[in-house]
Formats: structure tokens, sequence, C-alpha cells
């Protein structure tokens, strides 16, 4: 058990569907993937050249669940997120 304050890594990695990477990011352990992505997202968007109006879609685990983002992202016609709730099980769509 560690009983003093450490640093750790985090890393978020963006790749294609296929898992081709295309752009990661070494980031402070401080921030949360909720206040992380929009960030790393417009960094990736940057680095490719890809234009302001290009849609992206992400697909994320859950960790970058929350009310905050969701309405961020709704709000940003050219971003889509893909995630999961706690205890999702699997079902058929209506």
């Amino acid at each position: 058990m560690i009983r003093w304050a450490d640093k750790a890594m985090h890393s978020d990695f963006i790749h294609t569907v296929s898992g081709e990477p295309l752009y990661f990011e070494t980031t402070d352990n401080f921030a949360d993937l909720r206040q992380r992505f929009f960030e790393v997202v417009q960094h990736c968007r940057e680095v490719m050249k890809w234009p302001q109006d290009r849609v992206l879609t992400f697909v994320v685990d859950r960790g970058i669940f929350g009310k905050e983002v969701f309405e961020k992202v709704l709000a940003d016609p050219v971003l889509h997120l893909v995630t999961w709730e706690k205890g999702y099980v699997r079902q058929n769509w209506p």
C-alpha cells in the first residue's frame, strides 16, 4: 500500500475503428477523462490537420459518462460520442 501522494502517467489514445493508432497524448493524472477529452480531441484535430467542421465520432469507455460531458457533446454538431452506463446489459435495439 502506498502511503504518500504520487503521480501516475495517463495516456489518451485515439485510433481508427480497425485499431490503427492516429494520436496519443500523455496527460496529468490530476485531470479526469471527462476534463481531458475535449482538449485531447482539439489537439488531435490540430495535429491531424482536420478541419473544424469535420464530424468526429468517438467510442469511449464508461469513464467519460457524465451529464456535463453529454451536454457539451450535444451542443457540438461535429462531435459524436458513443459510451455506456455502468451495469449496462446488452439488449436488442427496438
